[in-house]
Formats: C-alpha cells, structure tokens, sequence
C-alpha cells in the first residue's frame, strides 16, 4: 500500500479568522502610532523653526549693540587721545611759561 498524503484540512473553528481580526487590529494600531509619530515630527519641526527664527532676531540684536559698542569705543578712544593731548600741550605749556619766566622773558 501506498501511503497517500492528505491535504491539509483547513480548520473550521474560526482560528484563521481570528488570526485576522488580529492582524487588523494591529494594523489599526499601527496607524494610530504612525499618525501620533507624524504629529509629533510636525509639532517639532514647527518648534524648532520658531526658535531659530526668535535665535536669529536675537543674533541680528546683539550684533548691532556689538557694533554700536565698537563705534563707541572708538570714539571715546579718540576723545582720550585728544584730551591726553590737550592736556600735555597744557602742560608743555606752563613748561614753557616756568622757563621763560625764568629767563626773563
């Protein structure tokens, strides 16, 4: 006798719809993770677009004060010089005064 294989019964219980309906409900699952996950990457990305806007106004700020700084300095640089120079022309000056005096001029 020949051994004949048998097809394989397909079972009537329900299982294979079973299984379905869970891989369905997974699926569902699935989609509401993607969905939240796509929220979220658009929530972040907005956020961040926003920071570097209010980063880059901040930047634009400090660079003028920065500037406006500098120009500062250099005027208040020249002021110094000019005034160290005023006073040792005025003190050149009563040099000058103290020897002439002396001298009898």
């Amino acid at each position: 006798m020949t051994a004949r294989k048998r097809a394989p019964r397909r079972r009537s219980d329900g299982l294979g719809e079973n299984i379905l309906v869970v891989l369905e409900d997974m699926r569902a699952q699935n989609q509401v993770v993607i969905e939240a996950v796509q929220a979220l990457d658009r929530k972040l990305e907005s956020e961040i677009g926003n920071l570097r806007t209010e980063l880059v106004e901040r930047l634009d700020r400090l660079e003028a004060t920065v500037a406006q700084h500098s120009r500062d300095l250099a005027a208040m640089r020249r002021e110094l010089r000019e005034a160290a120079t005023a006073a040792a022309l005025a003190a050149l000056e009563q040099r000058v005064a103290a020897i002439e005096r002396r001298l009898g001029n």
